[in-house]
């Protein structure tokens, strides 16, 4: 993601959760003047995915925006939060994106 200008080091920041996720998709993804925050396509229900993830300081307006199934968005989002309590995160602490290939 650092080659698209994304940065790997993050900093959490739940209270800006919801105002960057609407930053993120309003330029991305419309319809009557409103973010589209799920679809389904083709009988799959999708959800729009960002990175930075909303809950940095770094998500927001630039991020890198794409559709991913739902299923998908639940797994990762769990995992953000399971990352969050495991080490009892407070706003302004920052974590290290790792990128790791998938192996199927």
């Amino acid at each position: 993601m650092e080659e698209l200008g994304h940065p790997l080091l993050l900093t959490y920041q739940p209270s800006q959760k919801d105002i960057n996720r609407s930053k993120a998709i309003i330029h991305h993804i419309v319809e009557d003047n409103k973010p589209v925050f799920a679809r389904k396509k083709n009988g799959i229900n999708q959800s729009y995915d960002e990175y930075p993830f909303a809950c940095t300081a770094e998500g927001g307006t630039d991020s890198r925006v794409a559709a991913v199934t739902a299923q998908e968005q639940n797994v990762q989002g769990g995992q953000i939060s399971a990352l969050i309590r495991h080490n009892r995160m407070q706003s302004g602490d920052q974590f290290l994106v790792v990128l790791v290939p998938d192996p199927f």
